[in-house]
C-alpha cells in the first residue's frame, strides 16, 4: 500500500517502504512536461552544513594535483595529528582522529562509529589497556543536542562522571548512521581524574559503546562492544616539522642585485610574541562547584574572552557580574541563555537593586552559547576598557570581583529577566586581567648573518589591454522634507553584481515607535510594498509587509529581505536591509532599469513587540515628486563577445535570504553548528524528467542555492536501487525511484523515523518563464535559455513548495470504539496530539501537548487540503497565573489567523507540569459556523501540528510557528463509518 501525500494539486507524492528490501519506493506524478525534483534532509540540519564536502568525518571530492614546483616551499606553522582505528576481525568499526596544538597544549578528538541515535560512544586513555584506572570520555546525539561527558573508571563499573569536566569546544553529530563526537581537551588538565600527554608519557586508546539508560541523569548501559586492541600507543607530543633525508636540491645561479639602504641595526632584542593568559575561578558555596567562568587574555588585543558556565534549566539566565565591592550597585553585569538554538547575551549595568538594564552600547561581541550535559555555557569577549561609563575596566593594576547568578526570564522578546534563584559573591581574591608575558631576556643578540648582494628582478611588461571595469556600485539619497524641515531620510546602495539592494532609513523617533518605508507605483498607500521595524533593548526587528487596504499592513509569508541591523544614535532610530530588485514575491513591488517607486515615509506605535503588531502612522510624508529609480549606472563599456555556449544558472533568485546561503559565508562549522539553513541549502534529491517512455533520473545534492549536481560531483555515487519514468498524453511526468533507506555516504542522507525537511519543484513550462533575477536577455530570448528538459532554475509560485514528513511512519490497524486516535511527533516525544469522537454528544476532544519555552503557543489546525490557506485554527497558550488562552481562528491566507466572531470551543483547561504544556478542549463535530471547518464521514480532512511562536498576553495576539507544521499525510474521517476505514493520521488510499 502506498501513502499518498499531495504535496500541491498538480504534485502528487507516494511512497511505500519495503522492509523485505530495506529500501524506500517513491512516485512522484506531477502536472509537468520537464523536470521535477524531490529533496530531503534531516530537520536538525544547520547552516554549517554548507561546508561539505569538507566537513569533519568526510572524505572530500579530490581535487587535480597541482603542477609541481621546483621551489622549496617556506616551512608551514607544524600541527600535529593522527588517526587511530578500532578493526577487530580486520573490519574498522570505529575512528579515532586527533589534532595537537603545541603553541596552546590543546587536543582535539574526533570519534565515530555506526552505532544507534540512542546508544552513547565512547573513547579511553589507558596506560595499559585494562578499563581500571581509565580516563574516559562518553557521549551522544540524540534530539539536536550533544552529550559529551568526562569521566573516570575506577572499578569495572559505570564510570562516575567528573566533578570538573575538563573537555570544552564539544560538538556532535549524525550523518549517514554514524555518531560523531568533538573535543578539546589539555595535554595536561591537572585534574587527578585525568590521564596527562606529554612529551614522555604515552596513552592507549580504548573504543566501547552500549545503551544510554537515562538523558536526565546521563546514565549509560553496559557496554555492547569494547575494544582494546590497538597495540602502540597514542603519543601526543611536540612534533617539529621532519628534516628530509634527500639531497638539496642545487641553489639557482646568483643574480647580482643593486640591495635597497638596510635599515639601522637594533642593538635590542625582538619583541616576544603576544601571550594568551588564562585563569578560572569557580562559584562553590558550601564546598560544592555549582558555576565556573573560564577566561583567556590576548594582550596583543587587549582583548578578553570569557566562558561561563552552570547547571540549569534553559528558561533560565546565566549571570556574570564584575564589581569592585562584591556589591550587586554599581557592578557590570553580563546576562544571557541559549534557547532554541539562539544565544541570548546582554551588557547591563546595575545602579541599583533591581533589574539590571540594557547597556545602550553593547560592548561585547563573538558570541556564542550551547547547551551541554544539562548545563548552559555562555562565551563572549570585550576588551579590558570599553571606554564605556557602564563597563567597570581592567588594567595592568586595577581587578575586579567575579560575582556568579542565575534565575528564570521573564520575556524573550522584550529580554527581562527576573529575581536572581542563585547568587554567589563569595570569591574572595579579585580576578586581574593583565599582561602576563615573561620578562625580556638581557642575553646579547645573535650575530646577524652576512650581507648578500642582489639585483633587482626586471620590472614586468606593461600590459596594453585595459583592465576589466570594477562592478558599479549605485547610491542615492532622498529625505521627507515636510515645509522645507528634513525629518527622515533615506539612502539605498545597489550592487549590480548581485542585484541587490541596500536601504538605510532613519528618524527622530522615540524607541517605542515603529520606522517605515513604502515603495508605491502612485504615493497612496493601499497596494505598497511596506517595510517597517524599530531597535529595542538592544534587538533590532524589520518586516516585510504589504498594504492591499487602508489598514495595518500584514507581513508578509515570505520574509524577502536580510542583512537587517538596526540601531539608536542621539535619538534616532536607523534601520538597515538588503533585498533583491525583483524578489519575484507578488507581495513586493519591483524595481527595474525601467521600473521606478516612490518613497513613502511614515512612523507610529508599536502596540505589541511579540505580535509585531503596530498602530495607525502618527507620521507619513508621501510627498517626494520623482520616483525612486535604481539601475544599473556602471559605465558604458564594449559589448563583449557571444558567449559560444548557454549561461548556467548559477544560483536559486528567490527565497528568504538567510545568511550564509548566498553572499556571505555561513554561520557554524559542521552539520550542528550555525542558524537555519536556507529550504534548498544541504538536501539530499531525485530529480528526472521523460519523454514518451524514455526517461532520465538521478541521484542529486544540493549544497545550496545553487544548481544542484550530482552526488559524484561531491566523491559520491549514484545510489538508486531502481528507477523509471514516463511521461503520458495528459502532460503528466511521473517519476518512480528506489533507495536504501540507510544512506552510506555524506551526499546522501538516510530516511530516518522523524519529520524530515522536504523540498519538492519542478521545472517552468514552455511559454510561462519567469526569471530572478533578470539574466541579460530579453523576454524572446528566455525560450532558447530554458531548453527542454534542462535543469534549470524552477520558477515561483505553485512551482515548489516545504513539507516535513515522516516516510517511515506507517498506517495504523483499523479504528474502533469511539473514533480515538493520537498522533506523536517521534522525535519529539513530548509534542503529541490526541482526539476522540463521543457520539452521544456528536462532539470531538482534542488534547495538545508539547514541551514549549515560555510564552510559546501550542495549536491545531483542521485542512480539506493540507494547506494553510483556508484552514480552520485553534491556538492556545497556559498564562503566568495558570488561566488558559484558546482562540478559535480562521486562516485565509499564509499570514496570522483571524478571531473568529464565535468561540466554537467548550471545556477548556490546561496545565504546564515538567515543562510540558496541556491543553484539552471540546468542539462540535459540525458547528454549523462557517468560519469552522466540519468533520463528516464523506468530507474527510487533513490535521495540522503546529507549536512555536511567541505571543502577547495583553492583546491575546500570537506569532508565526518556529518552524514549518506537519500535516497527516492521510485524512481524518469523522464519525467512523465503518471498522474497516483506517481514520487514523495517516489514513491512505491503496494504490
Amino acid at each position: 500500500m502506498y501513502i499518498n501525500t499531495t504535496l500541491s494539486p498538480e504534485y502528487q507524492l507516494y511512497h511505500r517502504v519495503l522492509k523485505e528490501l530495506n529500501e524506500i519506493e517513491v512516485i512522484m506524478r506531477v502536472k509537468s512536461q520537464t523536470w521535477v525534483g524531490l529533496g530531503w534532509r534531516p530537520a536538525n540540519l544547520k547552516s554549517g552544513c554548507q561546508y561539505f564536502p569538507n566537513l569533519p568525518g568526510v572524505i572530500p571530492r579530490p581535487e587535480p594535483e597541482p603542477e609541481k614546483s621546483t621551489t622549496k616551499p617556506e616551512p608551514e606553522p607544524h600541527s600535529c595529528g593522527g588517526k587511530v582505528s578500532a578493526c577487530p576481525s580486520g573490519q574498522c568499526l570505529a575512528h579515532l582522529m586527533w589534532t595537537f596544538d603545541e603553541k596552546t597544549d590543546v587536543i582535539t578528538f574526533q570519534i565515530d562509529a555506526a552505532i544507534e541515535e540512542n546508544q552513547w560512544l565512547g573513547l579511553g586513555l589507558s596506560k595499559d589497556t585494562a578499563m581500571v584506572n581509565t580516563d574516559i570520555y562518553t557521549g551522544w546525539y540524540t534530539n539536536g543536542v550533544a552529550y559529551i561527558q568526562d569521566r573516570y573508571a575506577s572499578a569495572k563499573r559505570e564510570p562516575p562522571i567528573d566533578q570538573t569536566q575538563n573537555i570544552f569546544n564539544i560538538s556532535a553529530s549524525r550523518n549517514n548512521g554514524r555518531t560523531f563526537l568533538t573535543f578539546s581537551r589539555k595535554r595536561n588538565t591537572g585534574d587527578s581524574s585525568d590521564e596527562a600527554f606529554s612529551d614522555t608519557e604515552c596513552l592507549y586508546p580504548l573504543f566501547a559503546w552500549g545503551p544510554v539508560r537515562s538523558l536526565s541523569s546521563l546514565s549509560i548501559g553496559y557496554h555492547s562492544f569494547r575494544y582494546n586492541g590497538v597495540t602502540e600507543k597514542l603519543c601526543i607530543k611536540s612534533c617539529p616539522p621532519q628534516t628530509s633525508t634527500t639531497k638539496p636540491e642545487p641553489e639557482p645561479e646568483k643574480t647580482t642585485i643593486t640591495p635597497e639602504p638596510e635599515p639601522e641595526k637594533s642593538t635590542s632584542e625582538p619583541e616576544p610574541e603576544p601571550y594568551l593568559c588564562t585563569g578560572k575561578v569557580s562559584a562553590c558555596p558550601s564546598g560544592q562547584c555549582v558555576a565556573h567562568l573560564m577566561w583567556t587574555f590576548d594582550e596583543k588585543t587587549d582583548m578578553i574572552t570569557f566562558q561561563i558556565d552552570a547547571a540549569i534549566e534553559e528558561n533560565q539566565w546565566l549571570g556574570l557580574g564584575l564589581s569592585k565591592d562584591t556589591a550587586m550597585i554599581k557592578t557590570d553585569i553580563y546576562t544571557g541563555w541559549y534557547t532554541n538554538g539562539v544565544a541570548y547575551i546582554q551588557d547591563r549595568y546595575a545602579s541599583a537593586k533591581r533589574e539590571p538594564p540594557i547597556d545602550q552600547t553593547q560592548n561585547i561581541f563573538n558570541i556564542s552559547a550551547s547547551r551541554n550535559n544539562g548545563r548552559t555555557f555562555l562565551t563572549f569577549s570585550r576588551k579590558r576598557n570599553t571606554d564605556d561609563s557602564s563597563d567597570e575596566a581592567f588594567s595592568d593594576t586595577e581587578c575586579l570581583y567575579p560575582l556568579f547568578a542565575w534565575g528564570p526570564v521573564t520575556s524573550l522578546s522584550s529580554l527581562s529577566i527576573g529575581y536572581h534563584s542563585f547568587r554567589y559573591n563569595g570569591v574572595t581574591e579579585k580576578l586581574c586581567i593583565k599582561s602576563c608575558s615573561p620578562q625580556t631576556s638581557t642575553t646579547k643578540p645573535v650575530p646577524e648573518p652576512e650581507k648578500t648582494t642582489i639585483a633587482p628582478a626586471p620590472e614586468p611588461e606593461k600590459s596594453t589591454t585595459k583592465p576589466e571595469p570594477e562592478p558599479s556600485l549605485c547610491t542615492g539619497k532622498v529625505s521627507a522634507c515636510p515645509s522645507g524641515q528634513c525629518v527622515a531620510h533615506l539612502m539605498w546602495t545597489f550592487d549590480e553584481k548581485t542585484d541587490m539592494i541596500t536601504f538605510q532609513i532613519d528618524a527622530a523617533i522615540e524607541e517605542n515607535q515603529w520606522l517605515g518605508l513604502g515603495l508605491s507605483k502612485d504615493t497612496s498607500m493601499t497596494n505598497t510594498d511596506i517595510y517597517t521595524g524599530w531597535y529595542t533593548n538592544g534587538v533590532t526587528n524589520v518586516q516585510d509587509r504589504y498594504a492591499s487596504a487602508k489598514r495595518e499592513p500584514p507581513i508578509d509569508a515570505i520574509q524577502n529581505i536580510f542583512n537587517v541591523s538596526g540601531k539608536r544614535v542621539n535619538g534616532r532610530t536607523f534601520l538597515t536591509f538588503s533585498r533583491q530588485r525583483n524578489t519575484g514575491d507578488s507581495s513586493d513591488e519591483i524595481f527595474s532599469d525601467t521600473q521606478c517607486l516612490y518613497p513613502l515615509f511614515a512612523w507610529g506605535p508599536v502596540t505589541s513587540f511579540s505580535s509585531r503588531t503596530i498602530g495607525y502612522h502618527a507620521f507619513r510624508y508621501n510627498g517626494v515628486t520623482e520616483k525612486l529609480c535604481i539601475k544599473s549606472c556602471s559605465n558604458v563599456s564594449p559589448e563583449p563577445e557571444k558567449p559560444t555556449s548557454e549561461p548556467e544558472t548559477t544560483g536559486e533568485p528567490e527565497g528568504e535570504g538567510e545568511p550564509g546561503s548566498c553572499g556571505a559565508p555561513p554561520r557554524g562549522f559542521n552539520d550542528t553548528t550555525g542558524d537555519s539553513p536556507h529550504p534548498m541549502d544541504c538536501v539530499d534529491m531525485v530529480i528526472g524528467s521523460a519523454k514518451g517512455q524514455l526517461s532520465r533520473i538521478g541521484d542529486y545534492y544540493s549544497r545550496d542555492r545553487s544548481t544542484p549536481q550530482k552526488d559524484e560531483f561531491y566523491g559520491g555515487k549514484d545510489d538508486l536501487t531502481a528507477a523509471y519514468g514516463f511521461e503520458d498524453s495528459n502532460g503528466y511526468t511521473t517519476i518512480m525511484f528506489r533507495k536504501k533507506l540507510r544512506a552510506d555516504e555524506r551526499s546522501d542522507f538516510s530516511f530516518l523515523n522523524e519529520y524530515m525537511h522536504v523540498i519538492w519543484a519542478r521545472g517552468q513550462e514552455p511559454g510561462k518563464f519567469h526569471h530572478l533575477p533578470n539574466v541579460g536577455l530579453a523576454e524572446n530570448e528566455l525560450s532558447s535559455f530554458y531548453k527542454h528538459d534542462e535543469l534549470k532554475y524552477h520558477g515561483h509560485g505553485g512551482q515548489r513548495g516545504i513539507r516535513r514528513i515522516n516516510f517511515l511512519d506507517e498506517p495504523s490497524g483499523p479504528v474502533v470504539g469511539n473514533c480515538t486516535q493520537t498522533w506523536r511527533n517521534p522525535s519529539d516525544n513530548t509534542h503529541e496530539v490526541t482526539w476522540q469522537y463521543d457520539s452521544t454528544t456528536d462532539s470531538v476532544q482534542f488534547t495538545l501537548k508539547a514541551r514549549l519555552l515560555q510564552r510559546q503557543w501550542i495549536g491545531v489546525g483542521i485542512s480539506r487540503d493540507t494547506f494553510m490557506p483556508n484552514t480552520d485554527t485553534i491556538v492556545g497558550w497556559v498564562n503566568d497565573d495558570k488561566t488558559v488562552t484558546l482562540i478559535d481562528g480562521w486562516a485565509s491566507g499564509r499570514s496570522v489567523p483571524a478571531t473568529d466572531t464565535v468561540q466554537d470551543v467548550q471545556g477548556v483547561r490546561g496545565t504546564i507540569e515538567n515543562g510540558i504544556t496541556t491543553i484539552s478542549f471540546n468542539r462540535r463535530r459540525d458547528t454549523q459556523d462557517q468560519n469552522d471547518i466540519a468533520f463528516s464521514q464523506n468530507e474527510c480532512v487533513h490535521l495540522i501540528y503546529a507549536k512555536g511562536g511567541d505571543y502577547a498576553v495583553e492583546t491575546g495576539r500570537f506569532g508565526y510557528h518556529d518552524t514549518t507544521p506537519i500535516v497527516s499525510s492521510g485524512k481524518i474521517c469523522i464519525p467512523c463509518p465503518t471498522v474497516n476505514m483506517l481514520t487514523d493520521l495517516h489514513m491512505e488510499n491503496q494504490k
